[in-house]
């Protein structure tokens, strides 16, 4: 390869063409720079060689097999000018003698400019603006904090078994504008719109919004049947003031877990945005069009699903430690689920519009799969509940069930019920309705044996012993064989030396096993579209509050029959 550059080097300047022309030939001819000047240096150092038998003809072409950018290009690049030839017409300013010097130099001067406009452009397009260097300079933008957007996003189906030839679908739409400089206190305003179409019915129903401080201000001018139902015909707008309604929860409800949206945490961060733009990857396609008069380069973008995957776990388990709720974490087998959910879903068109002057983005198109009513109407065979959390769950609430049973049993007649088989024996009703099985199959490292709900009267009737087994930790209790008594619950006791076989067994998590596999079999025929526009970056507008809205704590409280402040 580097022979074929010295070799053209040195035929080249027997042909009296100028270093500069030859440099711009071969680039133009798709040669990078770095192999060209060290083809310069090698000829130079031939000169002082003896004479050597160089190839007499000029290459006819620089063929993509030939080009060093086929095995060194940039990904996403493709070949450049690969069908140049580099042959005796190159050599024309020299080989050919000139009628006019003026001429001549003048014919030289704007050969060369051309040539080094053409190859500042060539450069520019196909080495500086490649797909990745154009999609990461978007995502490095930061004007985009103030701009309005118009979306769509539909979800269409054509029933199984259906005659008619016009699929269902559902949508949702609308437009907005986004004033996001200040990130813990947006302002934002819109309307959105939700469809319904299944022939012959056709249902539309608009809504529209406003933030502003804090609030949320929904217009319910435009739904006759939310004004009936508040009452106030003249009412248009209903306040909604999270803050608010967060204090009067916690005063009225203690055990409320209401969390206000755009308190700490939950407010939209660069941080957040740019962690979620980095799972989108350019594709290898970069073309140059206009979007209603904005010149753009239209990317064929990809996303890594296992990366998608593995951040929406995290958001997800994130959300719920914050939930204050009972789980705290996704479960094995809600990750197995989301992950096989995930894996399914096929991105068949994934394109964005970035300015090419402003590097922002102008628009998003998505096409992909989804569950269809197929998927949907056989959920039930997934064996999604329960779940090993929520027999865990269910284990520790019987237990703490037994423990009342037996302690009021025992307050009412002197010493605790006798057993037998692993059951107490006539317990009225009054304490016990029955004797509850344990949930099944057994979690975690459980047996059928430990897993079963094992009763023993002690010491006479004076305690008992009352075993059960955890697949998992729960409730400040450790995973694995547990024993009841009247002191209390003892949690992950030892596995009695007589019987070993009996205590523990391979971790197993039936419905993680089956899940991949049975999502794996559904059908997945639906669509979804999604088309995003963005505009006005950066103008931005005056958001005025609402005239007179209607104050939604003070109608709740109303309806609790409470006297509403003035």
């Amino acid at each position: 390869m580097q022979q074929e550059i010295t070799d053209y080097i040195v035929q080249a300047q027997k042909h009296g063409l100028s270093d500069f022309e030859i440099k711009q030939n071969l680039l133009n001819a798709g040669w990078e720079a770095g192999p060209v000047e060290e083809g310069f240096s090698f000829a130079k150092t031939a000169e002082n060689r003896p004479p050597q038998n160089y190839r007499t003809e000029i290459p006819s072409a620089l063929s993509p097999l030939q080009n060093p950018h086929s095995a060194q290009k940039p990904p996403g690049i493709q070949s450049a000018n690969p069908g140049i030839a580099i042959s005796e017409e190159h050599f024309a300013l020299s080989a050919k003698p000139a009628r006019s010097w003026g001429k001549a130099i003048a014919l030289t001067a704007a050969i060369a400019i051309l040539a080094c406009a053409g190859g500042a452009y060539a450069y520019y397009v196909k080495v500086y603006n490649t797909p990745n260097r154009v999609w990461n300079k978007a995502l490095l933008t930061q004007e985009q904090s103030v701009f309005k957007s118009a979306y769509s996003l539909t979800y269409s189906f054509k029933p199984q078994g259906s005659a008619s030839s016009t699929p269902v679908s559902f949508g949702v739409s609308g437009a907005g504008y986004f004033d996001r400089q200040d990130l813990k206190n947006p302002k934002l305003s819109g309307n959105i719109v939700l469809s319904a179409k299944a022939d012959p019915m056709n249902i539309n129903f608009n809504l529209g919004y406003l933030i502003l401080n804090k609030i949320l201000y929904v217009d319910v001018s435009t739904i006759p049947q939310l004004k009936d139902f508040l009452g106030k015909q003249d009412v248009s707008w209903i306040k909604i003031d999270p803050d608010a309604i967060q204090k009067y929860a916690s005063q009225n409800t203690p055990t409320s877990t209401y969390q206000n949206p755009f308190g700490p945490g939950g407010e939209l961060t660069q941080e957040t945005f740019a962690k979620w733009a980095k799972l989108v990857k350019p594709g290898t396609f970069l073309a140059k069009e206009e979007l209603d008069g904005i010149k753009v380069y239209h990317l064929k973008n990809e996303i890594d699903s296992q990366a998608f995957a593995s951040e929406l776990v995290t958001s997800i388990n994130q959300g719920l430690a914050k939930s204050g709720g009972r789980q705290k974490e996704m479960t094995a087998e809600q990750k197995s689920a989301l992950t096989a959910i995930i894996n399914k879903i096929q991105i068949r068109e994934f394109d964005t519009w970035v300015g090419q002057s402003d590097y922002l983005v102008y628009k998003v198109h998505i096409a992909a799969n989804a569950p269809s009513t197929e998927d949907l109407s056989g959920s039930s065979d997934l064996a999604f509940a329960p779940q090993t959390k929520n027999r865990d769950a269910q284990r520790l609430a019987d237990i703490m069930h037994f423990r009342s049973a037996l302690e009021l049993y025992y307050k009412d007649n002197g010493s605790y019920p006798k057993g037998k088989d692993g059951a107490a024996l006539a317990v009225p009703p009054a304490y016990l309705a029955s004797w509850p099985a344990a949930p099944q199959p057994p979690d975690g490292t459980c047996t059928g044996y430990y897993n079963t709900y094992w009763y023993e009267p002690a010491q006479n009737g004076k305690d008992y012993k009352l075993t059960f087994c955890l697949g998992s930790d729960t409730g400040g209790y450790k995973a694995g064989i547990g024993a009841l008594s009247k002191t209390g619950i003892t949690a992950n006791i030892k596995c009695p030396s007589s019987e070993p076989a009996n205590c523990a067994a391979s971790p197993v998590a039936p419905e993680a096993a089956n899940i991949p596999a049975k999502i794996g079999k559904l059908k997945f025929n639906a669509a979804i579209n999604l088309d995003i526009f963005y505009s006005d970056f950066g103008k931005t507008e005056n958001l005025p509050a609402p005239v007179n809205p209607a104050d939604l704590l003070e109608l709740i409280k109303a309806a609790a029959g409470k006297t509403a402040k003035p």
